[in-house]
């Protein structure tokens, strides 16, 4: 079990830090806090809460469903 959890563990890791260098890509090219499905404005509240969010709450809401 513990072996699992260390396994899950590095791959959410992983995760994040493949979705951390995405956001930095996207303030490189001037497109962070974009949606990448609607194309609308990501507000600052979520930005704060998840620096690294691709979609807006509304477009993450739907993908979630």
């Amino acid at each position: 079990i513990e072996k699992e959890l260390l396994f899950e563990l590095n791959d959410n890791e992983r995760v994040i830090l493949v979705s951390i260098e995405a956001a930095l890509r996207k303030i490189e090219n001037q497109s962070y806090g974009v949606c990448e499905n609607c194309k609308s404005k990501i507000k600052k509240e979520r930005l704060k809460a998840l620096p690294f969010a691709r979609c807006c709450i509304t477009c993450q809401s739907k993908v979630e469903m």
